[in-house]
């Protein structure tokens, strides 16, 4: 617990499950370029760290990779992710941006599950579907979608409070509201 920076060299290919589980002292960590895998719990409880850099050489991230990491402010998904898994960022209570990348496909369930000062989002095109990633997030009031075509609301229950606001400058619907638990997802998707 006491552990508070970590050097990486270069040629590691991967950050194995639970690495720095609990490392509550963690402050600052380098992911070398090269770098292609963190696994499960690898900085769970990394309640210290206010910044990650995931290098564009990733190219999977596992569920709760880096849940609890109740300082971290900002995270930026590489281009080579598809799917953001369950849990990754769960309960991240300091995190107020997230840059999906080019690559996301899905966002799995509570995914940012407890990030509770997440005020704003921006859903790029290559999203297709949102499974309840953003439940208990209390504070998330403007949802911003550069494609709104072919969305729908997979739920009974309302979502939006507030008229929609059209943007033309990024060809966007703003809609604002409070995430309440359930999904979104393409009309031409089934997940």
């Amino acid at each position: 617990t006491a552990l508070e920076k970590v050097e990486l060299g270069n040629g590691l290919k991967g950050i194995w499950e639970s690495a720095f589980l609990n490392c509550s002292n963690l402050k600052e960590i380098n992911l070398p370029d090269g770098l292609e895998y963190i696994y499960s719990h690898a900085f769970n409880g990394c309640s210290s760290l206010k910044e990650i850099v995931i290098p564009n050489s990733v190219t999977r991230l596992e569920p709760w990779a880096f849940a609890n990491c109740t300082s971290l402010q900002s995270i930026s998904f590489p281009d080579n992710i598809t799917v953001i898994s369950e849990n990754m960022c769960y309960a991240c209570t300091s995190l107020t941006s997230i840059d999906f990348g080019s690559g996301v496909t899905h966002v799995r369930p509570d995914s940012f599950y407890g990030c509770i000062s997440l005020e704003r989002l921006y859903i790029p095109k290559n999203i297709l579907a949102l499974t309840r990633a953003f439940e208990t997030c209390g504070a998330l009031n403007c949802v911003e979608f550069e494609i709104t075509s072919g969305w729908k609301w997979a739920s009974k229950t309302g979502f939006f409070n507030s008229k929609d606001v059209t943007n033309p400058e990024r060809n966007a619907e703003v809609m604002k509201g409070v995430w309440n638990g359930s999904s979104w997802q393409r009309e031409t998707e089934n997940t």
